[in-house]
């Protein structure tokens, strides 16, 4: 998943996950805050602190001035991969939680490959 400590959507996001989501990402979810080098040293700061405070793994940094093969310009982005391949993509999290359906449909269809 692509978040932000800061980013509002991604917040409501995660107070809108049910306990299947949760659960699912606690195995098998990556957590990315994507930072432009040039204000990491500004973005720690809150980046510790969703660490600290998280019920999931650890938020790593991603360096995206150089990424082109994903657009990490919006967040919350879910991303399912298998050996490499990106098998399905969600971005963002709407106000009315039209999202939230997408998601359970995506976890549902991938858990069966799932890594746990």
């Amino acid at each position: 998943m692509v978040t932000h400590p800061l980013c509002g959507f991604s917040d409501r996001a995660f107070k809108d996950f049910t306990p299947e989501i949760n659960e699912y990402f606690a195995k098998n979810a990556v957590f990315i805050a994507p930072v432009a080098d040039s204000s990491l040293e500004q973005e720690l700061d809150s980046i510790e602190v969703w660490n600290k405070n998280s019920a999931f793994e650890h938020l790593a940094v991603l360096d995206t001035s150089n990424i082109a093969a994903l657009d990490l310009k919006e967040t919350p982005q879910f991303y399912f991969f298998q050996d490499g391949v990106l098998l399905e993509k969600i971005v963002g999290w709407p106000k009315d939680k039209s999202n939230l359906s997408k998601l359970e449909n995506a976890i549902h269809r991938h858990q069966s490959k799932a890594i746990r």
